[in-house]
């Protein structure tokens, strides 16, 4: 600013104060219609709201997972089961589901390394269909969803699926009650798809499915229009009514305000990404937090994998001298305790079932197994068959459906 004006190039820009107040009620006027066409193509049809939402009782929660109560007129979650999970069903009264679109929902004490699904069973075809929602912070959440295909006949039962995040988190014993102090159904309207649009740019952004040996995504349910093409179209329409009201007649100045507030639009960004930085490390830090090493692997979701490792490097000889082969009732968990097993020689697959047969095998080589309780009954027979493998075993280490045994002839 500089004698009542502002610079954006050799020259000063004299605007007088009812200009900017135009201008700025121009630029407001500008970002709520961006905002509401963000909403019109964020579900189908126009919302058309007429009745009241559709609010469940304490009492009409029941939990086939968990444990539940009732606190201060509020239902909670008291405890898990014993894998992590609480699932709560409230029954319905067969409402249509297009008539209510609109989940809200608002809970608190969430633990920062779980999942919220949301689950539902329809009348004509009698199965569970699930949707993954944003991970709840206490406000209220708002979810459309007529965005699902699923979402569509009579609904006879909606409910809650709590359970740590796949393949990064350990089942959790709480250490404080989950309280869910609001859920209805409403129907459609403008303020409910603005809601739903908030709850998608400003949700949490827990750690996914990431792992040594697995990358992937759960999508939540898909809320539209992204948060960075909105922020970006905020940037320009606020840098075409400044431009304007301004009267920037020379590029220097255009490319001027423009750096400016392209600047101010990326830290703007990039704080909304630390913050959810930030609740990660939470979610690190409630977990792990002043444990070393061999402490902070007992806490992992797969703790009895590790356990059975640890277990196994006793009874195997000093690395690399030995070949150790890996039979799990899963890809993943193979690739897992070969995480665990190395620096051994480890190869994760079964021979004759996954990959090969018996002539990769030698005498004296060794199989780990976990969650393999068919392959160790064999094993405490003394023989084993696997695809096309059959061999004479020793049994060195048997944890009840794993455990490790040493071939002693293949093919035999």
């Amino acid at each position: 600013m500089n004698n009542g004006g502002m610079s954006f190039g050799k020259e000063s820009l004299s605007v007088p104060a009812s200009q900017l107040a135009g201008a700025a009620g121009l630029l407001l006027l500008v970002w709520v219609l961006l905002l509401y066409t963000a909403a019109y193509f964020h579900a189908p049809g126009i919302p058309q709201a007429k009745t009241a939402p559709l609010s469940p009782a304490t009492s009409d929660w029941r939990a086939v997972m968990g444990e539940i109560a009732e606190q201060d007129g509020e239902l909670t979650v008291a405890g898990f089961n014993d894998s992590g999970e609480a699932f709560l069903i409230w029954e319905l009264d067969s409402i249509d589901a297009g008539d209510w679109p609109v989940l809200n929902l608002s809970v608190e004490n969430f633990p920062l390394n779980y999942v919220l699904m949301l689950a539902w069973k329809t009348r004509i075809d009698g199965e569970d269909h699930f949707s993954r929602l944003q991970v709840p912070r206490g406000g209220r959440q708002t979810y459309l969803l007529s965005r699902l295909d699923d979402w569509t006949g009579r609904v006879g039962e909606v409910a809650l699926y709590l359970h740590p995040q796949p393949q990064t988190s350990p089942p959790l014993a709480l250490d404080h009650p989950i309280t869910i102090r609001s859920v209805s159904l409403g129907p459609d309207s403008w303020p409910a798809r603005g809601r739903a649009l908030l709850t998608s740019w400003f949700a949490a952004d827990p750690w996914e499915m990431m792992s040594p040996s697995s990358l992937g995504i759960y999508p939540d349910i898909d809320e539209g229009i992204r948060f960075t093409p909105m922020v970006f179209a905020l940037f320009l329409a606020t840098l075409v009514v400044a431009g304007q009201t301004l009267n920037l007649a020379r590029a220097t100045q255009w490319i001027r305000l423009g750096g400016v507030l392209l600047i101010v639009t990326v830290l703007a960004m990039q704080l909304r990404w630390m913050a959810g930085l930030a609740d990660q490390r939470a979610a690190s830090n409630a977990l792990y937090a002043g444990l070393d090493d061999p402490q902070a692997a007992l806490k992992l979701y797969d703790a009895d994998l590790v356990e059975l490792t640890l277990a196994a490097r006793d009874v195997l000889p000093p690395p690399p001298q030995a070949r150790v082969f890996i039979g799990a009732d899963a890809r993943f968990f193979r690739l897992r305790a070969g995480w665990h097993l190395r620096p051994h020689n480890v190869m994760t697959f079964l021979p004759g079932e996954d990959i090969g047969g018996v002539d990769q095998v030698r005498p004296g080589d060794y199989l780990f197994l976990y969650r393999r309780q068919d392959l160790m009954e064999q094993a405490r027979e003394g023989r084993l068959r696997a695809g096309r493998l059959l061999a004479s075993v020793d049994l060195l280490l048997d944890r009840g459906d794993g455990g490790l045994l040493r071939f002693v002839r293949p093919g035999d």
